[in-house]
């Protein structure tokens, strides 16, 4: 046996006979051992620690396959199969599914099917059909034959399965072959199916065919009978429960119905008790999900699922896709967090509900409509600001969402949120939302709430770089760099691969880069791009580079100091050497320091950093000397004495001497100062005077010192900080310093005065002086804005402080900008400035005088203007005069004379375009110097131009037109300006009299006979033509006044009329008080003249005559009608504000114009409102005098002007738009006159079909009701045109037409759309049409009669025996029933027609499948359904009328056996009254309901086994004839299995008797016969155990203290059809019951639970884990129970004080709450319990309760897990208390607990022995010690490594011999013979190197024991060595080397002692010997001792022949073998 180690390499091969190529099949892990084996027939094996493994040589894998299959090991011979290659999986013989079939393996079977699944397509291309058909052959036979025997009818049914499995696979793979799509991916592959699809058509055939007989096999099969799918109907409510009902609303009945499976009772009562007839199972479940979600709003989740699974839905699916799909933050956040717990969640929802809570919080308003009017207002504002309206053209305006309109998704609360960040999501959609949407999602709004933390904390930087890239948004990029939100380098990698910024954008981002130190790897290796980016960024003087590497920092520096040489930049290359600190030792200087430029600059930096050093300053000096002197020489005097001596002055007045000492020292020196000085006798005089270095003479006293005794303050305590004043102490005057007036000393002397603005503006601080003026203004001191006055005054005191400070640029610029900021347009003043600028420019220019003259004449001058503008200011006329006259002449003389310019060019015109704007803002007459110029030279197009440019009069345009040279084009000119005049007039007359109209002066230049005369057509005016009417309006006025008032009245309202002269009638109006009732006529009049002749005949087509009309109501309403058809609104508007400016009407006129003018709903909303509250004050105040009209008028006037309006609005988006505004307004809802209008139903009308495109007159749709539906009628038809039935919905709801018409259409519409398709031949398709229509008329509020009557007429023309007839009868009995009141006799109809079209349906359903269809009837009784399992003879057989139902249609055979099988599946149901029923309608005599009746009449007593039916009877008779049966197994025998008192056993035999033979019902039969045994045993009557509730009747059943009930407890719980969370909580509460009792809980601590006496108790917690086991058995799902079971200990453990009661009870809660989730194999509760179990050791730890820790670990006993358990024992040295009686029984706690103290305490042997011992684990000690004897070996030869003969290593030595001896001898306790070996011979080798120490002679940590064995003296020690280190020892060599060479006969003696010395041996130490070339006496006659010792006679003679030892030869023959040896010779 060899040991093997892992190793990655494969060492399990197969091999073949060939050339024994080795094919991996697989690899081991993990050590091993290989047994080899004796014999060569025998198989090697690999031994590993959990496996046993064979190794086969010379096998194929097929046969290693096959021989797997047929000894059935099935995995092995898939992994073998899936390790060999393509062409080897595809050898599985044929064979193989043969020894399958025949054993009925089913294994094998799909094991080769699914092997030719992937060959398939191989089978069909490549000719092989034959080898499918085979398979298939073999199939069919298989199924054929074992569907004949019953013992094999499963098998059958399975293969069968399988082999449709494999059929339907292949007709997929050959119709994807057939479609040129091969499932493979090999081209030639889909090339020859490409050749050869006709040949797999044939084969697809065969396929379909083999399919269709392998479905006729399913006939023969016995039918499966389904789940409960339908349940009882509606039966009789007890009284109990119809008490509590009446005594609760709708709502709870349902709930309670719900929640206790009473569904069918519910709809009873409320439809029979309640009177509520339109009440049925839709809306109840309705209600019942309207009551989960409303429990689960109240955080009742278990409410909720209860409520959910009883009516039939999958509780966790339907709270999933609720929490999927809920837009309800708070509902959803709940459901997370139940959902969560119960581990329903995936990680990826976790995520998604994470991100969505945060986009929440971001976007925290869930309202579309607020977010959009938010908006909407923002966006208004925005496009009402200056800025934007001057970008903008005169008339355009914003109209904000004309035409789109959406809701909320939810009725939201808004309060409290960002009225501007909207959100609302469901789950749903954020799951399809990939990361980098996500990330944008967030980043957008944390963008505008600038969080940059928590940007960079929840969005990856990449993401949101690429974010902002893509959208160009500079600003927030900006801001997210700044913030480090993002990375410099992350923004530069995207920004190199982002194709889509902009290149200002990316600019922007390179320079704010580069401004951070961070530059592209392009520009930081160029120098001019480099260059580029510095300057660009404004760095190129501060250390930008510092980012970038030393070596390109610095190549920078050196070219720009280079490019700053070459291009003489010396400025910008001092200060860039300043800015970085550059030095002449600098490196990037050293190609340019030659230069004296560069040298001067770097002097005059070191003179910088160091002012005070004189050396420094004259070296600079000297540098300056030779830059400007071009001389390199550097000595002093060979300056002096050049010709530039000056410089040589310069330089020496910065030297450290004495400037006339320094030329004194000097030869000639100042000789050559003085004749270079000759022209500068100053210069000259100082250097010659006498006078001290600084200039003044030096005195003998001081001023401070004459001042002594002279003044009244003491001088040596004042002016400390004067150097000169001696008098002061020395120690006062070095601590202070010259007092400034910030001293606060000083300060409370000073004199403070408050700066005005003109103080600031005087000193040129426009900012300063803008605080100045806000701080003192009153409106701001009063926190309002600014007031008007004081901007008033502020504003001509700038203005006058810049005309007299004009020649001061700085003073008069700060008076702009100082306007600028006050919001003034500072226009005047800088056109003012300009031209007192321009005039005293041209002043200073004319004068011609010395500089000093020059300079005094042209402040005089600036004197004289400023004075004119004084005056100018003052309004003086001939200061604005003079101003423009001598503008004029210095625009003529300065500008266009000096500068030669032609008068008519366009440097002329823009040099007069200062004196026209002049003369404009000062109101002067414009001059016409330009356009005169350009007459006199014919230039008419530079006339012309000009004049309209600045907006020349007509006169002064046709006074200089007349200095035209050219009378043609003088002419031309002149009409051309008169035409434009007048077409302009004509075009603009409307407008102008709308806006800007002056009637005075058109009456002025209208003339008698310019005016019109009024055609025939039209009224006489209102002036008789015999009067002359005066030509003006001041004549006019006169005239008038001739006349008494009326009289004169009239005369100026004819003349009004007449002359259309609006201002007449104001004028008229004034001779009026306001309340005379003739004002209308003034109204009326200036309205008429303000209107346009066609308007203004249509005005007054009413009456005959204007002259003399009394005016009325009537005639305003048509004049006001017609002006608001025409488009007259400011003329309305205009006529109101004069004549009725309290008028109610008023608003509703700037209303109209409002929305005709500019389109401003917010203005239109405003007056709208503002027109209701005057209407209801006028009411209230009765201003009758002064306002026209009533209320009725008002309303009645304010319809009519907006019915005109809405009619004369061009475009449908102009009529939305107002119609919207007066639905928001609510516009007419307060009216009391009745509306003939509803704007509200024509808005919506006009929504509808303006998205359709639909035409509509919406004038007819506001003339009354009757045309109004007319004209929807027709809209709709036009819809219906289109098949736009929605539409038509909307248009009939919003007129008020019946919507039936459309619902119906609609649906046969559809209908006849699908019919028309083949869809229509999908069952399920048409099933789901029919449910969707009944759907639409449920939403529709379609009458119940109509829709049952559409769906009865489409069940007429369906086929008798098709599905959809049973859904369509369906259909029509839900909706008959919902007539009020139900007609009974068509209901009954109606289900019969159900009944009879279900049986033939099943009949088709046989004829066609061999089988009938369990699911057709869910279309009577639906899934949900209410079980009866109350099986009682009174509620289900009393009460029925037997002759009711006549017998109507005679069935045929066939079609009784459908009803028969019908009947059954009802009975399995549990639907015995509805089958019984059935029976009694179609006249049929069911067996089984027989038996059924029997069975519950035996079990209540009713009737005896002899009083049974003739028909029961002959059953129990025929039975007993045949056998003597006993009860079945599934039911529970009472008398063999159970301790039941005797009870009659004939009559349980007669009920399991009646229960074998009853074919569908049997499931009513164990129910009546488990409540049976149940009653027998609690000795209670049938009726009560089926009544009483079941858990009541459980609980007594579990009392009885006999674990033998348990199965007949169960088999009652299933019966009883109890939901498992119920079972599962009832038995919680009984295990916290017993535990309660049991640990000695107080009910303080588990209010909800009230412990009883021990009597009572169903569970005894301190019996054995069985009682337990069988408890939680009744359970199906135990992970239920464990959940309560845990939840109770986790409210146990958040007790703060807990007593050892409480958490003994805790810990056993938790062993079996883990001991329910180890059955359910449910991990994720296991780690749970384990979390829990963490949180009650730290609580058991603290309270130092260890006997419940070691109860709670070896409990749940997974020790690996709970290792932290352990540690708490070992530091509270309680780890003995896993020691004590009966702990040594559990295996794993052993190997555990010693692993852990292994791992954890590898010093602490004691213990670990301790336990060991306890466990009698000798292995493991043995282990230890010997580990531990190797420890201290290696530590000992790391000690000893130099000399080990010490008393410490001795000492050493021995304790590791001892380790190994106790080592050794615990192994061979435990029979481990070979570690007990080695570590006897480690002991060995050990103690001898303790016995070597004195000789020094190491044995032990040798490198090469072969060579220290060999040489090494003592055979016995060299044997202890050999076996130590387990090696081969060369014997021979030792012998040779100790014996023969060195002599040692010692040696020889114990190795023969040993019994190791064998002729062998010896021979090979004589041919080493012979070969060796030392051959020394001594050797010689060693090696004879050594032959002597040879015991084998012809080896020794042969070695003595070969070694020539002649004696021992002789010696040898004269011996006893003497003869054997001479007859050995012979014969060789």
């Amino acid at each position: 046996m060899f040991q093997v180690q892992p190793s990655p390499s494969p060492v399990c091969t197969c091999s073949t006979a060939a050339n024994y190529t080795l094919k991996v099949f697989f690899r081991y892990q993990g050590p091993g051992f290989l047994l080899m084996a004796a014999g060569l027939q025998d198989v090697p094996l690999l031994l590993k620690d959990r496996s046993l493994n064979i190794l086969v040589f010379s096998a194929e894998q097929q046969a290693i396959v096959n021989r797997a299959l047929l000894s059935e090991i099935i995995n092995t011979a898939s992994v073998i199969y899936k390790l060999g290659t393509k062409d080897q999986q595809d050898k599985i013989t044929m064979q193989t599914l043969e020894v399958g079939l025949k054993t009925r393996q089913l294994d094998v079977v799909a094991f080769f099917l699914k092997s030719k699944e992937d060959d398939i397509f191989t089978l069909a291309t490549k000719g092989k059909a034959a080898e499918l058909e085979l398979v298939v052959t073999h199939l069919t036979a298989a199924i054929k034959h074992d569907l004949s025997h019953p013992q094999t009818e499963e098998f059958a049914s399975q293969l069968l399965g399988l082999s449709l499995n494999f059929l339907n696979k292949a007709m997929k793979i050959l119709i994807q072959a057939i479609g040129a799509t091969s499932p493979s991916e090999d081209s030639v592959a889909v090339a020859a199916v490409g050749d050869s699809k006709v040949e797999i058509g044939e084969i697809l055939h065969h396929v379909i065919a083999h399919i269709s007989r392998l479905r006729g096999f399913m006939h023969d099969l016995q039918p499966v009978h389904m789940e409960s799918l339908a349940e009882k109907g509606a039966r009789a409510i007890n009284i109990e429960l119809k008490q509590k009902w009446s005594a609760m609303g709708t709502d709870e009945i349902i709930r309670d119905a719900i929640l206790d499976n009473r569904i069918p009772t519910c709809l009873d009562f409320l439809t029979n008790s309640r009177g509520l007839d339109d009440t049925h199972l839709d809306s109840i479940l309705h209600t019942g999900l309207c009551l989960v979600l409303q429990g689960l709003m109240n955080r009742n989740i278990e409410e909720a699922s209860q409520l959910l699974t009883n009516m039939g839905f999958d509780a966790m699916t339907k709270l999933r896709n609720i929490l999927l799909y809920t837009v309800n933050k708070v509902l959803r956040n709940y459901l997370a967090e139940e959902l969560g717990k119960m581990g329903h969640l995936y990680p990826e929802e976790k995520e998604a509900l994470s991100f969505l809570s945060l986009v929440e919080e971001l976007y925290s308003c869930p309202s579309f409509e607020t977010v959009k009017q938010s908006r909407n207002q923002m966006q208004l504002f925005f496009w009402k600001t200056p800025t934007v309206q001057a970008l903008l053209p005169k008339d355009a305006e914003w109209v904000p969402d004309t035409a789109f309109h959406c809701e909320d998704l939810a009725p939201v609360d808004v309060t409290d949120n960002n009225a501007t960040s909207y959100s609302h999501l469901c789950l749903d959609w954020v799951l399809c939302w990939d990361k980098a949407t996500r990330g944008r999602v967030i980043a957008e709004q944390l963008l505008k709430q600038r969080d940059y933390a928590r940007l960079k904390e929840l969005v990856s930087p990449v993401d949101l770089c690429d974010h902002l890239l893509m959208h160009n948004n500079w600003v927030q990029l900006q801001q997210c760099i700044q913030s480090q939100a993002l990375e410099d380098s992350v923004v530069l990698g995207c920004l190199s691969k982002a194709g889509f910024v902009t290149e200002l954008m990316k600019e922007r981002i390179l320079n704010l880069l580069a401004s951070r130190g961070h530059f592209m790897l392009e520009e930081s290796t160029s120098f001019p791009k480099l260059l580029h980016r510095l300057v660009s960024i404004g760095q190129l003087m501060e250390n930008s580079l510092e980012s970038l590497p030393a070596a390109t920092a610095e190549s920078f520096h050196k070219q720009f100091a280079e490019f700053c040489v070459q291009n003489e930049l010396w400025p910008v290359l001092y200060n860039y050497i300043s800015s970085h600190g550059f030095t002449e030792q600098s490196a990037c200087l050293s190609s340019v320091i030659h230069l004296d430029a560069v040298e001067m600059i770097l002097k005059f930096q070191l003179a910088g950093l160091h002012p005070t050093d004189r050396g420094v300053i004259y070296a600079a000096s000297q540098s300056n000397s030779r830059y400007l002197s071009g001389c390199s020489s550097e000595s002093e005097e060979n300056q002096s004495s050049s010709k530039k001596s000056l410089l040589g002055i310069i330089e020496l007045l910065f030297t450290t001497d004495n400037v006339r000492e320094a030329l004194k020292k000097q030869d000639g020196g100042l000789k050559s100062i003085q004749d270079t000085l000759h022209d500068y006798p100053k210069l000259l005089s100082v250097l010659e005077s006498d006078l001290p270095p600084n200039g003044t003479p030096e005195h003998d006293i001081t001023v401070y010192e004459l001042l002594q005794g002279n003044c009244p303050f003491d001088i040596s305590r004042l002016f400390c900080w004067q150097k000169c004043n001696v008098l002061c102490a020395g120690d006062e005057a070095a601590g202070m310093d010259m007092p400034s007036f910030d001293s606060r000393w000083l300060r409370q002397f000073a004199y403070e005065k408050r700066l005005s603005f003109i103080y600031y503006l005087s000193h040129c601080r426009p900012s300063f002086a803008v605080i100045a003026f806000l701080i003192q203004d009153p409106g701001i001191l009063a926190g309002k804005n600014p007031s008007k006055r004081g901007i008033n005054a502020a504003y001509q005191k700038a203005f006058s402080l810049a005309l007299k400070n004009f020649h001061k640029q700085p003073v008069a610029a700060a008076c702009v900008a100082f306007l600028e900021f006050l919001k003034i347009d500072s226009t005047a003043l800088r056109i003012n400035l300009q031209v007192a600028n321009i005039l005293l420019l041209h002043y200073v220019t004319a004068m011609s005088r010395p500089s000093e003259k020059r300079d005094s004449s042209e402040a005089l001058y600036a004197d004289e203007i400023i004075h004119l503008f004084e005056g100018l200011l003052n309004n003086d006329s001939e200061s604005s005069e003079k101003l423009e006259s001598l503008l004029c002449e210095a625009t003529t003389r300065y500008v266009l004379q000096s500068l030669k310019v032609s008068p008519t060019s366009a440097k002329a015109a823009e040099a007069w375009r200062l004196v026209v704007l002049f003369a404009q803002i000062h109101c002067r007459p414009l001059p016409t110097n330009y356009i005169k110029a350009c007459a006199e030279e014919n230039n008419w197009f530079n006339f012309m131009v000009y004049a309209e440019l600045h907006q020349y009069p007509m006169h002064q345009l046709l006074t200089v037109a007349k200095n035209f040279k050219d009378p043609h084009m003088r002419e031309h000119i002149v009409c051309a300006i008169k035409q434009a005049v007048r077409s302009t007039e004509d075009k603009t007359r409307p407008k102008s009299t709308e806006h800007t109209e002056n009637p005075v002066t058109n009456i002025s230049e209208t003339t008698v006979e310019d005016r019109r005369e009024p055609s025939p057509a039209e009224p006489p005016l209102l002036i008789p033509q015999k009067r002359v009417v005066p030509s003006n309006a001041f004549a006019l006025l006169l005239a008038a006044q001739q006349h008494n008032k009326d009289d004169c009245r009239t005369m100026l309202l004819e003349d009004a009329y007449r002359l259309q002269a609006p201002i007449l009638a104001i004028f008229a109006g004034c001779l009026q008080e306001a309340s005379d009732p003739h004002m209308i006529d003034c109204l009326c009049v200036w309205l008429l003249c303000s209107l346009p002749d066609e308007a203004r005949k249509k005005a007054v087509a009413h009456f005959s005559d204007v002259s003399g009309h009394e005016w009325c109501l009537g005639d305003l309403t048509v004049i006001m009608d017609v002006a608001v058809e025409s488009a007259y609104f400011n003329s309305l508007q205009q006529a109101f504000s004069i004549f009725q400016e309290a008028s109610p009407m008023l608003p509703l006129i700037q209303l109209l114009r409002a929305f005709y003018m500019h389109k401003d709903a917010e203005t239109c909303l405003k007056l709208a409102e503002e027109f209701s509250e005057r209407i209801n004050s006028f009411c209230k105040e009765r201003r009758t005098g002064t306002v026209y009209g009533d209320r009725q008028w008002f309303e009645t006037m304010a319809i009519t002007l907006l019915k005109t309006t809405i009619a004369n609005c061009l475009t449908t988006v102009d009529i939305m738009h107002i119609l919207r505004v007066l639905v928001e307004a609510d516009f007419g809802s307060q009216f009391s006159s009745s509306k003939d209008v509803d704007f509200g139903c024509i808005l919506r009308i006009m929504t509808i079909i303006t998205e359709e495109d639909v035409s509509v007159s919406v004038k007819k749709l506001m003339e009354g009701k009757h045309e109004f539906k007319k004209e929807c009628t027709r809209v709709m038809l036009c819809l219906e045109e289109r098949h736009l039935y929605s539409e038509m919905k909307c248009v009939a709801d919003a007129a008020g037409l019946p919507v039936e018409p459309v619902v119906i259409g609609e649906v046969i519409y559809n209908l006849s759309i699908i019919q028309a398709t083949a869809m229509w031949n999908d069952s399920t398709l048409r099933r789901e049409f029919w449910t969707s229509c009944s759907y639409s008329f449920k939403q529709s509020a379609l009458p119940a009669r109509e829709a049952a009557t559409f769906f009865q007429y489409q069940a007429s023309i369906v086929e008798a025996d098709c599905d959809d007839r049973l859904l369509l009868l369906k259909l029509t009995h839900t909706w008959l029933k919902q007539t009020v009141p139900p007609p009974s006799y068509e209901l009954d109809e109606v289900e019969y027609a159900q009944w009879l079209s279900l049986i033939r349906v099943q009949v088709s359903k046989f004829e066609k499948y061999r089988t009938y269809d369990t699911y057709l009837t869910n279309d009577i009784f639906p899934k949900t359904h209410k079980k009866n399992i109350n099986l009682v003879v009174e509620k289900l057989f009393e009460g029925v009328e037997t002759d009711k139902w006549p017998q109507r249609v005679k069935l045929t055979e066939e079609e009784v056996k459908a009803l028969a099988h019908i009947i059954g599946l009802l009975l399995e149901q549990f639907c015995v009254r509805e089958a019984y029923e059935l029976s009694l309608r179609f006249q049929y005599f069911s067996s089984d309901i027989a038996i059924i009746k029997a069975c519950m009449e035996l079990a209540e007593s009713i009737v005896t086994v002899n009083d049974l039916s003739a028909d029961i009877q002959q059953i129990l008779s025929s039975a007993s004839r045949v056998a003597k049966l006993n009860v079945p197994s599934k039911c529970i025998n009472p008398m063999s299995t159970l301790p039941i008192p005797v009870v009659d056993a004939d009559l349980l035999s007669a009920m399991g008797t009646l229960k074998e033979r009853c074919k569908y019902g049997q499931k009513c039969c164990e129910r009546v016969i488990t409540c049976f045994q149940v009653a027998s045993v609690l000795g209670k009557s049938y009726d009560s155990v089926m009544t009483v509730p079941s858990f009541d009747i459980l609980r007594e059943l579990l009392l009885t203290e006999d674990f033998a009930y348990v199965p007949l407890a169960r088999e009652f719980i299933r019966g009883s059809g109890t939901n498992d969370a119920d079972v599962s909580a009832f038995l919680a509460d009984a295990i916290i019951q017993s535990l309660k009792i049991y640990t000695g809980v107080g009910s303080n601590i588990l209010t909800e639970i009230s412990p009883r006496s021990s009597s009572e108790l169903i569970f005894n917690p301190s019996g054995s884990s069985e009682s337990f086991s069988q408890l939680a058995s009744l359970c199906e799902d135990a992970s239920l129970l464990a959940s309560l079971l845990l939840d109770t200990a986790r409210a146990l453990g958040d007790i703060k004080s807990p007593n050892n009661a409480v958490l003994s009870m805790q810990v056993e809660l938790l062993v079996r709450a883990h001991d329910c989730y180890t059955v359910s194999c449910n991990m994720e509760g296991i780690s749970k319990v384990l979390q829990v179990v963490r949180a009650c050791t730290n609580m058991l730890k603290q309270t130092e309760e260890f006997t419940l820790m070691v109860r709670l670990l070896t409990g749940i006993a997974r020790y690996t897990e709970m290792t932290y358990i352990f540690d708490l024992l070992q530091q509270q040295q309680q780890l003995i208390l896993l020691l004590r009686k009966g702990v040594e029984k559990d295996n794993r706690l052993k190997v555990t607990l010693l692993d852990y103290l292994k791992r954890h305490h590898p010093a602490d042997r004691d213990t670990y022995t301790m336990v060991a011992l306890h466990f009698t684990m000798f292995r493991e000690i043995a282990e230890m010690l010997e580990g531990a004897a190797f420890t201290e070996l290696e530590r000992f030869s790391l000690t000893a490594s130099t000399n080990m003969n010490t008393a410490d290593g001795a000492s050493k030595l021995q304790d590791i011999t001892q380790y190994f001896i106790d080592a050794a001898q615990s192994y061979a306790k435990e029979e481990c013979l070979h570690h007990a070996t080695n570590c006897w011979h480690m002991a060995k080798l050990v103690a001898l190197q303790l016995q070597l120490l004195p000789s020094n002679t190491r044995v032990l940590f040798l490198d090469h024991p072969n060579q220290a064995i060999v040489k090494h003296p003592r055979f016995n020690e060299a044997v202890i060595m050999a076996h130590a280190y387990d090696c081969v020892v060369d014997w021979s060599g030792a012998l040779l080397h100790n014996t023969v060479m060195d002599g040692n006969l010692q040696y020889l003696q114990d190795m023969e002692a040993a019994g190791e010395l064998t002729p062998s041996l010896i021979a090979d130490v004589c041919q080493r010997y012979l070969v060796g070339k030392t051959r020394s006496s001594n050797c010689t006659s060693q090696m004879r001792t050594l032959l002597d010792h040879c015991t084998n006679p012809i080896i020794k003679y042969k070695l003595a022949v070969d070694l020539d030892f002649t004696d021992i030869c002789s010696q040898l023959l004269s011996s006893e073998a003497g003869s054997y040896i001479k007859d050995l010779a012979r014969s060789k």
